[in-house]
Protein backbone atom coordinates (compact mmCIF):
# COMPACT_ATOMS: atom_id res chain seq x y z
CA UNK A 1 0.00 0.00 0.00
CA UNK A 2 1.66 3.41 -1.25
CA UNK A 3 0.18 6.66 -0.18
CA UNK A 4 2.03 8.46 -3.48
CA UNK A 5 0.99 5.99 -5.73
CA UNK A 6 0.67 7.43 -9.59
CA UNK A 7 3.56 10.19 -7.89
CA UNK A 8 6.05 8.53 -10.05
CA UNK A 9 9.10 6.51 -8.73
CA UNK A 10 10.53 8.83 -6.80
CA UNK A 11 7.60 9.39 -4.00
CA UNK A 12 6.01 6.08 -4.49
CA UNK A 13 7.69 3.79 -2.00
CA UNK A 14 7.80 6.78 0.50
CA UNK A 15 4.65 6.10 2.62
CA UNK A 16 3.76 2.91 2.73
CA UNK A 17 2.24 -0.05 5.18
CA UNK A 18 3.23 -3.35 4.76
CA UNK A 19 0.85 -5.71 2.73
CA UNK A 20 3.22 -8.81 3.84
CA UNK A 21 2.83 -8.07 7.80
CA UNK A 22 -0.81 -7.36 7.27
CA UNK A 23 -1.13 -10.58 5.94
CA UNK A 24 0.89 -12.01 8.95
CA UNK A 25 -1.29 -10.12 11.20
CA UNK A 26 -4.54 -11.42 10.03
CA UNK A 27 -3.27 -15.24 9.33
CA UNK A 28 -1.75 -15.82 12.56
CA UNK A 29 -4.86 -14.83 14.15
CA UNK A 30 -7.05 -16.93 12.50
CA UNK A 31 -4.54 -19.41 13.36
CA UNK A 32 -4.71 -18.51 17.01
CA UNK A 33 -8.56 -19.39 16.59
CA UNK A 34 -7.72 -22.72 16.11
CA UNK A 35 -8.30 -22.66 12.65
CA UNK A 36 -5.52 -24.63 10.45
CA UNK A 37 -7.31 -24.92 7.31
CA UNK A 38 -6.92 -21.21 5.55
CA UNK A 39 -7.90 -20.11 2.72
CA UNK A 40 -6.57 -16.95 0.34
CA UNK A 41 -8.89 -14.91 -1.89
CA UNK A 42 -7.53 -12.14 -4.29
CA UNK A 43 -5.06 -11.86 -6.22
CA UNK A 44 -1.65 -13.88 -5.90
CA UNK A 45 0.50 -12.36 -8.65
CA UNK A 46 3.76 -9.85 -7.00
CA UNK A 47 1.14 -9.20 -4.45
CA UNK A 48 3.23 -8.91 -0.85
CA UNK A 49 -0.32 -10.37 1.23
CA UNK A 50 -0.24 -13.61 -0.76
CA UNK A 51 3.51 -14.16 0.68
CA UNK A 52 2.77 -13.23 4.12
CA UNK A 53 -0.20 -15.59 3.83
CA UNK A 54 2.33 -18.51 2.76
CA UNK A 55 4.62 -17.57 5.32
CA UNK A 56 2.20 -17.51 8.50
CA UNK A 57 1.19 -21.00 7.61
CA UNK A 58 4.45 -22.44 7.41
CA UNK A 59 5.96 -20.53 10.10
CA UNK A 60 2.85 -22.63 12.41
CA UNK A 61 3.84 -25.49 10.19
CA UNK A 62 0.83 -25.50 7.93
CA UNK A 63 1.74 -26.80 4.57
CA UNK A 64 -0.33 -24.14 2.36
CA UNK A 65 -2.99 -25.83 -0.17
CA UNK A 66 -3.31 -24.54 -3.57
CA UNK A 67 -7.29 -25.52 -3.56
CA UNK A 68 -7.61 -23.26 -0.54
CA UNK A 69 -6.28 -20.03 -2.80
CA UNK A 70 -9.05 -18.64 -5.13
CA UNK A 71 -6.93 -16.31 -7.54
CA UNK A 72 -9.48 -13.39 -8.31
CA UNK A 73 -9.37 -9.49 -8.87
CA UNK A 74 -10.76 -7.25 -6.16
CA UNK A 75 -14.58 -6.73 -6.34
CA UNK A 76 -18.02 -7.88 -4.23
CA UNK A 77 -19.02 -9.84 -7.54
CA UNK A 78 -16.05 -11.95 -7.70
CA UNK A 79 -15.95 -12.18 -3.70
CA UNK A 80 -19.51 -13.58 -3.84
CA UNK A 81 -18.68 -16.23 -6.83
CA UNK A 82 -15.05 -17.03 -4.36
CA UNK A 83 -17.54 -18.61 -1.71
CA UNK A 84 -20.29 -20.03 -4.33
CA UNK A 85 -17.17 -22.09 -5.21
CA UNK A 86 -15.56 -23.35 -1.91
CA UNK A 87 -19.08 -24.12 -0.46
CA UNK A 88 -19.24 -26.85 -3.00
CA UNK A 89 -16.16 -28.25 -1.85
CA UNK A 90 -16.10 -31.37 0.11
CA UNK A 91 -13.60 -30.31 2.29
CA UNK A 92 -13.71 -26.28 2.32
CA UNK A 93 -11.69 -24.02 4.21
CA UNK A 94 -12.70 -23.04 8.28
CA UNK A 95 -11.63 -19.34 7.45
CA UNK A 96 -10.43 -17.47 4.67
CA UNK A 97 -8.19 -14.39 4.85
CA UNK A 98 -9.50 -11.91 2.10
CA UNK A 99 -6.55 -9.63 0.84
CA UNK A 100 -9.17 -6.60 1.10
CA UNK A 101 -12.59 -5.87 2.57
CA UNK A 102 -14.52 -5.53 -0.61
CA UNK A 103 -14.22 -9.38 -1.47
CA UNK A 104 -15.27 -10.23 2.07
CA UNK A 105 -18.29 -8.60 1.26
CA UNK A 106 -19.17 -10.52 -1.18
CA UNK A 107 -18.47 -13.90 0.28
CA UNK A 108 -20.45 -12.76 3.49
CA UNK A 109 -23.60 -12.03 0.99
CA UNK A 110 -23.52 -15.21 -0.17
CA UNK A 111 -23.14 -16.61 2.99
CA UNK A 112 -26.22 -14.97 4.06
CA UNK A 113 -28.07 -16.26 1.10
CA UNK A 114 -26.62 -19.48 1.08
CA UNK A 115 -29.17 -22.66 2.13
CA UNK A 116 -25.76 -24.61 3.77
CA UNK A 117 -26.50 -23.25 7.33
CA UNK A 118 -23.55 -25.51 8.74
CA UNK A 119 -21.49 -23.93 6.67
CA UNK A 120 -20.10 -20.35 7.91
CA UNK A 121 -16.60 -20.24 7.88
CA UNK A 122 -14.47 -17.20 9.55
CA UNK A 123 -13.48 -14.57 7.12
CA UNK A 124 -10.68 -11.83 7.98
CA UNK A 125 -9.80 -9.29 5.86
CA UNK A 126 -8.01 -6.40 4.95
CA UNK A 127 -8.42 -1.98 4.97
CA UNK A 128 -11.24 -1.51 6.99
CA UNK A 129 -13.32 0.58 5.05
CA UNK A 130 -16.37 1.34 5.98
CA UNK A 131 -18.89 -0.51 5.02
CA UNK A 132 -16.50 -3.60 6.77
CA UNK A 133 -18.65 -2.30 10.18
CA UNK A 134 -22.40 -3.08 8.68
CA UNK A 135 -21.59 -6.48 7.22
CA UNK A 136 -23.59 -9.34 9.14
CA UNK A 137 -21.71 -10.31 10.71
CA UNK A 138 -19.67 -7.73 11.33
CA UNK A 139 -15.85 -8.10 9.74
CA UNK A 140 -13.21 -8.47 10.98
CA UNK A 141 -10.24 -6.59 9.76
CA UNK A 142 -6.88 -4.99 9.50
CA UNK A 143 -6.92 -1.71 9.57
CA UNK A 144 -5.00 1.00 7.31
CA UNK A 145 -3.92 4.33 8.83
CA UNK A 146 -5.40 5.67 5.59
CA UNK A 147 -5.18 9.45 6.87
CA UNK A 148 -1.35 9.07 8.65
CA UNK A 149 -0.34 7.88 5.56
CA UNK A 150 -1.19 10.78 3.06
CA UNK A 151 -0.78 13.07 5.67
CA UNK A 152 2.65 12.16 5.77
CA UNK A 153 3.19 11.96 1.91
CA UNK A 154 1.71 15.46 1.67
CA UNK A 155 4.15 16.26 4.67
CA UNK A 156 7.21 14.70 2.46
CA UNK A 157 6.34 15.95 -0.87
CA UNK A 158 6.12 19.54 0.47
CA UNK A 159 9.55 19.32 1.75
CA UNK A 160 11.10 17.87 -0.84
CA UNK A 161 9.44 20.70 -3.45
CA UNK A 162 11.03 23.65 -0.77
CA UNK A 163 14.38 21.77 -0.86
CA UNK A 164 14.19 20.23 2.66
CA UNK A 165 15.62 16.91 2.07
CA UNK A 166 16.53 15.14 -2.16
CA UNK A 167 17.67 11.62 -0.78
CA UNK A 168 14.65 9.43 -0.88
CA UNK A 169 12.63 9.19 2.71
CA UNK A 170 10.61 5.26 3.25
CA UNK A 171 8.34 5.48 6.17
CA UNK A 172 6.29 2.58 7.08
CA UNK A 173 3.28 2.74 9.40
CA UNK A 174 2.14 -0.04 10.95
CA UNK A 175 -1.64 -1.70 10.79
CA UNK A 176 -4.20 -2.35 13.71
CA UNK A 177 -6.06 -5.94 13.77
CA UNK A 178 -9.68 -4.50 14.13
CA UNK A 179 -11.75 -7.65 16.05
CA UNK A 180 -15.39 -8.12 14.95
CA UNK A 181 -17.71 -10.53 15.01
CA UNK A 182 -16.26 -12.47 11.54
CA UNK A 183 -14.15 -15.25 12.96
CA UNK A 184 -14.73 -17.74 15.68
CA UNK A 185 -13.07 -19.99 17.56
CA UNK A 186 -12.98 -23.71 15.54
CA UNK A 187 -14.56 -26.29 16.63
CA UNK A 188 -14.57 -29.46 15.03
CA UNK A 189 -17.76 -30.98 13.99
CA UNK A 190 -18.84 -33.76 12.10
CA UNK A 191 -22.17 -33.29 9.83
CA UNK A 192 -23.90 -36.05 8.77
CA UNK A 193 -27.04 -36.22 6.55
CA UNK A 194 -28.69 -37.97 9.02
CA UNK A 195 -27.52 -35.31 11.81
CA UNK A 196 -28.37 -32.50 9.81
CA UNK A 197 -31.70 -33.92 9.80
CA UNK A 198 -32.25 -34.50 13.51
CA UNK A 199 -31.13 -30.23 13.94
CA UNK A 200 -33.04 -28.97 11.82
Amino acid sequence: YYASRGLGDVYKRQVLCDGRKIALTAVNYLISCGHQKIGYVEDCHNETRYIGYQEALIHHGIAPDIDDVYDIMPNEKNGYHAMAYFSKLETPPTAFYCANDILAIGMLKYLAQSKKWYYHPSIISSDNIVESQYTTPMLTTVSLPKAEMAHLAIQILTDRMNGGHKAIVKTELQSTLIIRQSVRQYICLLYTSDAADDLI
